[in-house]
Formats: structure tokens, sequence, C-alpha cells
């Protein structure tokens, strides 16, 4: 077991203390010594818990600057342990400054097939993400955007307008890549 290894797993083992004390102060070392590895642990206390230890958790997320935390916080939103969390793991991004370009077609496809707050959080993310996009997520996000836009029982959805706007945003960002 490596150093950061025998770190994470001592950390770990503080997060999940019954002590708000000993989770307070694990989360002030997750600042300092703890490693990307540590979100879905961190995520997992941030949902079960309320006050102050869920406030500094979502000051600890919201401030990330790390990149290698955006693969674990797209797993988390792929885990179905969390989907009734997805549009808190969604603002995460958005607050934290992160630009996961590389999954833009997550978000499009959260924000088609998700509840009007995931919508919402996808496209805040979206509009705050700078170009260009890989192409291949541009085509994939067309392809989640078709769908949606292509049934007609979604014309009636309270988060069409929403849609709409995501759908209106990649196309810009699209006709951006191609000037």
């Amino acid at each position: 077991m490596t150093k950061q290894e025998q770190i994470n797993k001592q950390l770990t083992e503080e997060l999940n203390s019954k002590d708000i004390l000993v989770v307070k102060e694990a989360l002030q070392k997750s600042r300092s010594v703890g490693s990307a590895e540590l979100i879905p642990v961190i995520l997992k206390k941030w949902f079960t818990s309320d006050g102050e230890i869920q406030s500094d958790i979502t000051d600890l997320l919201y401030t990330l600057k790390d990149k290698k935390t955006i693969p674990f916080l797209v797993e988390a939103l792929e885990t179905p342990q969390f989907d009734s969390q997805r549009d808190k793991i969604i603002s995460v991004f958005w607050n934290a400054g992160m630009e996961p370009k590389e999954h833009l077609s997550l978000f499009v496809k959260i924000g088609c097939e998700g509840n009007y707050l995931e919508c919402l959080e996808s496209l805040t993310l979206i509009e705050n993400m700078d170009p260009p996009f890989p192409e291949e997520q541009l085509l994939e996000s067309m392809i989640h955007l078709k769908k949606y836009f292509g049934e007609e029982k979604n014309k009636q959805d309270q988060k069409y307008d929403l849609v709409r706007s995501i759908a209106t945003v990649v196309s810009v960002r699209d006709d951006m890549e191609t000037d």
C-alpha cells in the first residue's frame, strides 16, 4: 500500500466517524493531504450529513481545483446510488469552476433525461464551458437532443425550454468550432 493509499484509508475512517470533531478535522486534512480518490467517500458523507458537516463539505467541494477529481465526480453521476443527488453533483462542477468538456454529452443526456433541477444544473454548467468541445462530444450531444425533441410527449415537459436552451448553447458552440 502506498503512502497516499494509507492516508486515504485513514481519512476515510475519520470521515465515517460518528464524532463530528473527527469528521471536521478529516475534512481539513482532505484539503491538504487527501487525493481525488476520496471524492466518493466525501460525496456519500455530504448526502448523509446535515448542518455544519454538510456545509463544510459543500465548501470543500465547491473549492476543488484538482482536475483529477473530474473522473470521480463523473463516475458518481453514473452511479445509481447517487441518482437522487445528481443535481448537487453537477453543481460541484460549475461552482468549482471546472470544465468537463470531455463529458459534454453526459451533461446533455442528463439534461434531456433527468428531472428539472438536473436539467437546470446541466444548462448552467454547459453555458459556463468555453469552447472548443471535442467533436465526438458534440455529435453525441446532438443525438441526445434529437432524441428528446423527437418525442412528442416532451413538448409538454416542464423542462422543455431548458433543453431548448441547452440545444442552442451546444449548436452555437458547434458553429464556433467550424468558423
